[in-house]
């Protein structure tokens, strides 16, 4: 890499690296980025390829903290292409670990989008292993992925299959220890084994394991659990999650605090949140949170109806919802409308129907309180 350095790049580099993770970030690498193809455009060297491949990945891994998750996604389709073009030369081979992270992030990701086949989800799966054996690394990471996307996929015998293989790993697993509490937490609920879950959370609750999403996550993955289980102590692991929840950003954790503020009638609460959410979940290529999201909003409208309560919908997004000043009765047409046909594409996709009798059991909790 002897092509010199753009001295305004540079900066823009240094100053990337001065700001905390966010949205401002995030634009600041995609500005790097553009900037970087532009000046390798101007040049054939190696050197060029690798500042274009790094910032790429910069992005990438910005994208992810900042929530930009259609962004970081396409981002890291072109990278690991890139990647692969440049196997075994060194400057390259530095980041094959850091690739392996995202590729595993990749596979999740593309489990909530409808219109990805099952059998795509094998191949990429199929390349993951390959990757991880290649590269030497643990196959830990494999068999969580494995075990999260089977769940998103109705598959419980191969969940149980997948969880039990990285059990007997875990102690293999280099990624965030507080994140695979939320995965315990999770898988214990998905299996029905509340009690579990409450026990596998407790490491989190108690302050000893903590990150970015822990136990903020812990919190809500527990309280939206009590709507089934009927345990009393949901709204206070929802107020606990409340109180430490990041309103500077959007956050991915939102959606799950708008289910439970819904269902406990917390009007505040529940406006506030679909206010903030509403646009970019009615955008988002990912159709899951997109259903999450148009439950919640269904039974949120629907409850505003019955009270006879008037909605101001943001009128930026009309155009969106196909109608001037919807009415809440409107709205809660829409919202189910939207939630019944991306059910249905999931269970076309899944050859089950596992995506549209959890999201009936959810609108059905919803409304009971």
């Amino acid at each position: 890499m002897t092509e010199k350095r753009s001295e305004y790049i540079i900066r823009l580099r240094a100053k990337a690296g001065d700001l905390p993770a966010g949205k401002d970030r995030f634009l600041l690498r995609k500005e790097i980025l553009e900037r970087e193809v532009e000046e390798g455009s101007l040049g054939t060297g190696k050197g060029n390829q690798r500042w274009i491949f790094d910032a790429r990945v910069r992005l990438v891994s910005d994208a992810l903290r900042a929530s930009f998750f259609d962004e970081a996604f396409l981002e890291f389709i072109q990278a690991w292409a890139t990647f692969n073009q440049h196997i075994g030369e060194q400057d390259f081979e530095l980041y094959r670990k850091a690739m392996m992270g995202l590729f595993g992030w990749s596979v999740e990701y593309v489990s909530y989008r409808s219109k990805i086949s099952r059998s795509q989800i094998d191949v990429l799966f199929d390349e993951y292993e390959l990757g991880l054996r290649e590269s030497g690394l643990s196959f830990s990471p494999l068999y969580k992925r494995k075990a999260e996307v089977a769940m998103e996929l109705g598959d419980l015998e191969d969940a149980k299959v997948a969880y039990q293989k990285f059990d007997c790993i875990r102690h293999e697993y280099t990624g965030c220890e507080a994140c695979v509490v939320n995965f315990d937490v999770h898988y214990q609920n998905y299996i029905g084994r509340f009690d579990r879950a409450i026990v596998a959370a407790e490491v989190a609750l108690s302050g000893r394991l903590s990150c970015d999403s822990t136990p903020v996550f812990t919190y809500i993955k527990l309280a939206n659990a009590s709507l089934r289980t009927a345990d009393p102590r949901g709204v206070g692991w929802f107020e606990d999650g409340w109180k430490r929840l990041d309103f500077a950003e959007m956050d991915p954790l939102h959606k799950f605090y708008f289910v439970f503020s819904v269902a406990h009638n917390m009007e505040e609460k529940s406006d506030r949140l679909f206010h903030r959410l509403v646009e970019g979940h009615l955008k988002t290529r990912d159709d899951y949170d997109k259903l999450m999201f148009a439950n919640a909003a269904c039974v949120f409208f629907e409850k505003k109806e019955k009270k006879g309560q008037e909605f101001l919908f943001p009128s930026s997004l009309f155009e969106a919802v196909h109608i001037k000043n919807p009415s809440p009765a409107y709205l809660a047409q829409y919202f189910s409308k939207l939630g019944e046909g991306l059910s249905m594409s999931f269970d076309r996709r899944n050859k089950n129907t596992y995506i549209s009798a959890r999201s009936a059991e959810m609108k059905k909790m919803l409304s009971a309180i």
